[in-house]
């Protein structure tokens, strides 16, 4: 089965975590006791997300971190290739398409793979840090409203 990796949850939970204490610094240190996850794992991921320009620092004794935009401009597949890079299910649906695939000539599963990386993308496109921050608020995307809207099922 799929699975993030740490970085990508951790960089999901912080952001969750600051868009739902909206009007306030959080810090690393909160988000981490929160949690009970590492504060180094968490710092070092605030830190790629300020790189990425999802949130700000606040520096000082009642510092921390906010986010830069409304969490609504913010989906998951974003945040997952800020801090991962742009991911494939398998590496001929990657940027380098086929050339690096050694069973090129002789693969069938490279059209079906394309198609189920294309609806994950669309999915993960689909849900925002809003939608996890404020789950009981938004109407939460269905996998049949995703294809509905793509033209995938009627």
């Amino acid at each position: 089965m799929l699975r993030l990796s740490k970085k990508s949850e951790y960089a999901l939970i912080a952001l969750q975590y600051i868009a739902s204490h909206k009007g306030r610094i959080v810090s690393a240190k909160e988000i981490a006791e929160h949690y009970g996850i590492s504060f180094e794992f968490v710092a070092k991921t605030l830190q790629a997300l300020m790189r990425q320009k999802f949130i700000i620092s606040q520096q000082g004794a009642s510092g921390g971190y906010e986010l830069l935009r409304h969490p609504s401009e913010i989906s998951v597949a974003q945040v997952i290739e800020a801090v991962e890079g742009k991911t494939q299910i398998v590496e001929c649906c990657g940027d380098h398409g086929s050339k690096d695939c050694s069973m090129q000539s002789r693969c069938t599963i490279k059209t079906p793979m394309s198609i189920l990386q294309r609806r994950i993308d669309e999915v993960l496109s689909s849900m925002t840090i809003q939608q996890m921050a404020f789950p009981e608020t938004e109407c939460y995307f269905t996998i049949q409203s995703v294809y509905a809207t793509n033209g995938i099922i009627n």
